[in-house]
């Protein structure tokens, strides 16, 4: 009996002493940061500054790789392809979770990834061009809740789209608003300001300039509290539009499939630590999002629902292409 226990103590220790090891060691090379997104972007500043601290805490070069194009998959492919050891990370946005939807030939590559760590989050906005005299969420049920109003509302990608669905559904405003694609968030500024656009459902950072200038009116914001710079600005539950699923903009870090918990766990342990930094703190400032830090479990948990969320409102979406 006493062998036997031995010996099983033993196979435990030999099961767990390389997951051990890879801690201890890690780093033991440079870092890659795969970034999907073009160089000089908002996310792109983020990670630099992240990166600059993380090279700082574990003593080791910490690269950024920008790989842009075709929605975020040419960067994302980079990374599922990587060794799993952690030395290889992808830095995304709720935008990957959309490729299995219009991608379908590239399969779920969400599935092929592993949730290190939810690094940011900002809310997304309910707009009104300054133009069109609507100043609350009670304005815009009153204008554009007419027989006769000819009202629109844009949105820059699938995310901000499918967010502004559920808002006009919870507003009854459904079959009466008029949707705008655009392809990116500047046009679509450019046209809430000039009047061309009623309404804009976007990020905090694209329209906080112009709310501040009257040229747009934020009417309400996604999150469980208000945010200190728009403090006159409610959130959608304070509006009564109650919750609205997958509303918050994040940017996470991944790690190939089978890249070992522990490894993960102190990943997002040292990226947690560099949200302290003042270079990731005012990046996020400019990007209008807060620091989180969730570890890979939490994470895990905001993938869930996001991808629910994607899956149930994609199904009923008309296709972007």
């Amino acid at each position: 009996m006493h062998r036997f226990i031995l010996a099983a103590a033993v196979a435990a220790a030999a099961v767990c002493a390389p997951s051990f090891a890879q801690v201890q060691n890690f780093p033991s090379k440079s870092v890659t940061l795969v970034v999907p997104f073009t160089a000089g972007g908002g996310a792109d500043a983020l990670v630099r500054a992240a990166g600059r601290r993380l090279s700082e805490i574990w003593k080791q070069p910490v690269v950024i790789e920008n790989l842009p194009g075709a929605d975020t998959i040419i960067g994302t492919k980079r990374v599922t392809k990587a060794v799993p050891d952690g030395h290889t990370l992808l830095v995304n946005t709720p935008a990957l979770l959309f490729v299995k939807h219009n991608h379908k030939e590239e399969g779920d590559l969400v599935a092929e990834l592993a949730p290190v760590s939810l690094l940011a989050a900002g809310p997304s906005v309910l707009a009104a061009s300054g133009k069109s005299g609507i100043k609350s969420i009670a304005d815009l049920k009153a204008t554009c809740g007419k027989q006769d109003a000819k009202c629109s509302w844009g949105s820059g990608d699938l995310l901000t789209s499918m967010i502004g669905q559920s808002l006009m559904a919870k507003l009854g405003l459904q079959d009466r608003v008029v949707e705008a694609r655009y392809k990116g968030g500047n046009a679509a500024v450019a046209d809430l300001v000039g009047g061309h656009l009623t309404l804009l459902v976007t990020g905090t950072a694209n329209v906080s300039q112009q709310h501040a200038a009257g040229s747009a009116r934020i009417l309400a914001l996604a999150g469980d509290q208000r945010v200190d710079s728009l403090s006159d600005v409610p959130t959608y539950a304070e509006a009564g539009l109650g919750k609205v699923d997958s509303s918050q903009i994040w940017v996470g870090v991944f790690a190939p499939k089978g890249t070992p918990e522990s490894v993960r766990r102190t990943i997002a342990e040292a990226l947690k630590e560099s949200l302290k930094d003042t270079g990731v703190v005012n990046a996020m400032n400019t990007m209008q999002m807060r620091g989180n830090g969730a570890g890979p479990s939490e994470f895990g948990e905001v993938l869930k629902t996001d991808e629910a969320n994607v899956t149930r409102l994609m199904s009923a979406t008309p296709s972007r292409n």
